[in-house]
């Protein structure tokens, strides 16, 4: 083996080992808990964590302005949680006896902010609604949040309706055993009575009708044998004595009692009721405006005569575990019950599923269900059109939005397709059609995306031209779940004329600072490294001697090429080690190249020593590359500036006074992170207009490009002379690409003290080599 290649194949693989050995261990727990805020979903583990992650219809999708993006599972709190619940208002859990709640959770890969601690101890029940929480603490009924309709219970005499109460706030002092919190109502069982204030929905309240806005006290619904209570957004259910009672908002029939929307426009007091007006319909009343009707039940009804032993509630679904089944009712639309048929309201207690649950999570969008073991049972909802929601929906195994699955088959593997070698590359993140595979003989990538969130179906591209369209697989990878280091699978070919088997092992695992990224831009990314390493090893390398004892190494016929110096240099090894590193990059590049070039690839980088005078050396990167599209592009990537006393890089840029540039003033030379291209000092840049004449063919005057607002970002580099200045204008005016070159003389005004050792040396020394 060269020597190079052998130097090169030995820094792929310290690279990958040293990855691996940073890897994270996944908590496998089972889960014990699962809710849903409006942008997260956290899970309770048996061993007492929660951990989140963003929720959908976030997940890959616009979020508005912050754009955070919670890939991988956050751990907000690694032991001794009791009790998870969330709403919009908050995701809280008790925590050791105490209360802590958050509202955000990090990104992926930024600093965890930790919970705040609510309530410090003697917290045995939590409730979040909309805009508002309860817990009980100490026995007593404590809430927080915005107070409108009293729904917080802050009743002061000049107490104003819809204030905000900061700090949890006694409702009830005593005999407190669960509570809940709606989007304006609360709820308590004290003593085995059911107490509920704000906006009730009860006939017998008179604060029902008008929002509460004065001193007055709860109002006691059932006096005796409540053992738990839910609130939805509008309507409240509670257990007593083993009967489900329901009341509230019965638009969607998420009341229970088989009367809903759909009932009450057929009705004869609907016909009879006007553009307006309000009639009763069976234990319901209704309210016509116009085209909207809305109906609600002002008492307590029976939903479940005997056997209900839990309750559940959102925004208007409803769910009970009663008589050995699980049991749901209400909106239904977008099959979020797993009722049939979907597309209606479902208006009576149905069985969702026909067997005991542990506990059930449920929102706008779907039920999960925790079963036996910890596994989720969850219905799959319909994301964009209610029309195209399936007649049975029904519940399937794990929770479909739950990028667990992917996350766990994320990574680089190697192993086989059938009797082929193979290296694949899943991205665990957004956009997963970034993921690809490559047979070990012929190198050339082939793009797949994940078909779900389950991550257990791949979809493979078929290309068209040079885009490559998803939804037209030539093939379709079935895996199973990763087991230790190990997945397999099935590999079939779209119209299923030929099947085989998946065999693979994991080369790198993911941690939350480094995922997979097979198509990474970051320099020396461990994840691309390990995934094109194969490829970069099988190439044939060509070693040609220069003068001066340096080496030009050349890889894929002489489409990608560097130079390495002698080992009598100084350094030499830090230098050598950055170039092997660009090469590997590279030799991928070409790959994806040809990827998006329909197998072939015009392709030609180069990263060559322009100046070398120790301790200063500069390597110039240079390209043609042609890999689909409108145009070709070609130039010079960049300049590398090294001085070899210290083996490190630095940047010219900090040879100058002042020339850092202000990117508020000047918004159109920084990128979307707001990394902002340097730029001469003002009166430097005027020296430097008044050199710009021409452009490089010497046929027009190029200075007015340097006011035209396309102002060039200068590729700044030095030879023994002075500065030279190469111009970095957009590709439809590369004509008037310049090297600027500026004695030491003209810029020494302009120079920091590092800027005029640099001058010093290199004015004092002659060459030892130059290219």
């Amino acid at each position: 083996m060269h020597r190079g290649l052998s130097h090169l194949v030995c820094f792929l693989m310290l690279a990958v080992a040293a990855c691996a050995a940073h890897a994270l261990p996944r908590d496998s727990d089972n889960i014990s808990q699962l809710v849903f805020s409006y942008k997260h979903r956290c899970a309770l583990r048996n061993n007492g964590s929660v951990d989140c992650v963003s929720e959908s219809p976030y997940l890959g999708e616009s979020r508005g302005g912050d754009g955070e993006i919670t890939y991988r599972p956050v751990q907000m709190v690694p032991r001794g949680a009791t009790r998870l619940t969330a709403g919009e208002f908050a995701i809280c859990a008790i925590v050791d006896d105490a209360l802590d709640c958050w509202k955000d959770v990090p990104a992926t890969g930024k600093k965890l902010a930790p919970p705040q601690q609510i309530i410090a101890s003697h917290v045995t029940d939590i409730a979040v609604g909309d805009d508002h929480a309860c817990a009980v603490a100490n026995g007593a009924a404590l809430c927080w949040g915005s107070d409108s309709a009293g729904k917080v219970g802050h009743h002061e005499d000049d107490y104003h309706n819809g204030t905000v109460q900061t700090k949890p706030w006694p409702v009830i002092a005593s005999g407190v055993t669960r509570v809940a919190a709606g989007g304006d109502v609360s709820c308590a069982v004290a003593q085995a009575a059911l107490w509920c204030w704000g906006y009730t929905g009860l006939a017998s309240d008179a604060n029902s009708k008008a929002l509460w806005d004065g001193d007055h006290p709860p109002l006691r619904v059932f006096e005796r044998g409540v053992t738990t209570v839910a609130a939805g957004s509008h309507h409240v259910c509670a257990i007593v004595s083993g009967t489900l009672w329901c009341w509230g908002d019965n638009t969607h029939g998420q009341v229970g009692i088989g009367i809903s929307v759909d009932h009450a426009q057929h009705s004869p007091s609907f016909q009879t009721a006007g553009v307006a007006g309000t009639f009763m319909d069976g234990d319901q009343t209704c309210h016509r405006q116009w085209t909207q009707l809305t109906c609600t039940v002002e008492h307590p009804v029976k939903v479940i005569d005997h056997g209900v032993t839990a309750v559940f509630a959102s925004a208007n679904e409803t769910c009970a575990q009663a008589n050995g089944s699980l049991q749901c009712w209400g909106a239904n639309w977008q099959g979020q019950l797993g009722i049939a048929p979907a597309k209606k309201d479902v208006l009576k207690a149905t069985v969702a599923i026909a067997g005991e649950v542990n506990f059930v999570a449920l929102d706008s969008t779907r039920v999960c269900a925790v079963m036996q073991g910890g596994v989720l049972s969850c219905t799959l909802p319909c994301k964009k059109d209610v029309n195209t929601c399936p007649d049975h929906p029904g519940f399937v195994a794990d929770d479909p939005n739950d990028m667990s699955g992917v996350e766990m088959r994320g990574g680089v593997w190697r192993g086989t397709i059938g009797n082929a070698e193979v290296m694949v590359c899943l991205q665990a993140e957004q956009p997963f059609s970034q993921s690809s595979y490559y047979y070990l003989r012929h190198g050339f990538s082939i793009p797949l995306d994940f078909a779900d969130n389950s991550g257990a179906i791949l979809n493979e591209a078929s290309s068209n031209g040079r885009e490559f369209d998803y939804s037209k697989p030539t093939a379709v990878w079935t895996l199973q779940p990763a087991a230790g280091r190990r997945m397999d699978g099935i590999w079939k070919t779209a119209d299923g004329s030929r099947t085989l088997p998946i065999h693979l092992v994991r080369v790198m695992s993911l941690d939350t600072g480094n995922g997979a990224s097979c198509d990474s831009t970051v320099p020396n990314d461990p994840s691309r490294l390990a995934f094109n390493a194969p490829r970069v090893a099988s190439q044939k390398l060509s070693i040609t001697q220069m003068p001066g004892g340096l080496r030009r190494i050349g890889a894929l016929d002489g489409h990608v090429s560097m130079t390495e110096l002698p080992a009598s240099v100084p350094n030499a090894d830090n230098f050598n080690h950055a170039m092997r590193a660009w090469l590997a990059e590279e030799i991928a590049g070409y790959y994806d190249c040809a990827l998006s070039n329909g197998g072939s690839a015009d392709f030609n980088e180069s990263y060559d020593i322009s100046f070398l005078s120790p301790p200063w050396l500069v390597a110039r990167e240079s390209y043609s590359v042609y890999c689909g599209g409108a145009h070709p592009s070609g130039g010079t990537a960049g300049y590398s500036i090294w001085n070899l006393e210290t083996g490190k890089t630095v940047d010219p840029w900090d040879f100058l006074k002042d020339s850092k540039w202000d990117y508020v003033k000047e918004v159109d030379h920084c990128d979307n992170a707001n990394n902002c291209s340097r730029r001469p000092p003002p009166k430097l840049n005027e020296i430097l207009t008044a050199r710009f004449n021409e452009d490089n063919a010497g046929t027009g005057d190029c200075s007015d490009s340097l006011d035209s607002g396309i102002s060039p970002g200068y590729l700044l580099h030095m030879d023994k002379n002075g500065l030279i200045f190469s111009t970095d204008f957009p590709h439809v005016i590369q004509a008037c690409d310049e090297d600027i070159a500026l004695p030491w003389k003209t810029v020494a005004p302009f120079l920091t003290p590092l800027g005029k050792t640099v001058m010093q040396s290199l004015t004092h020394k002659a060459p030892q080599h130059g290219h």
